[in-house]
């Protein structure tokens, strides 16, 4: 129906938003899914690291038991050349940097 009308997705969202219904996880997101669904890649577990803490603990929890388990090992990398852990290690070093401006 909006194809019909011609109502474009932008056009869309700000209704959205000026009626106080955009759902508040795009207040960090730019798509919804899963929390640890690798296809958001690693912008979106660098905000899920930084907004909500206790997810990305549980996701390294996650992360250290397919590690140890030779059957799920496979699945110990979440996106392609990192595991869990080799994020959070790479998120560290990022929050280590200082801006020169």
């Amino acid at each position: 129906m909006l194809y019909e009308m011609r109502i474009t997705q932008e056009q869309s969202r700000q209704m959205v938003e000026e009626r106080g219904l955009l759902n508040p996880i795009y207040k960090y997101f730019d798509r919804q899914g899963c929390w640890l669904c690798p296809q958001q890649g690693i912008g979106g577990f660098r905000k899920l690291r930084k907004h909500f803490p206790e997810l990305w603990d549980k996701l390294m929890f996650y992360g250290r038991e397919a590690e140890k388990h030779a059957t799920i090992k496979r699945f110990a990398q979440i996106i392609p050349g990192y595991t869990v852990a080799d994020l959070d290690k790479r998120f560290v070093l990022e929050d280590r940097q200082l801006t020169l401006v």
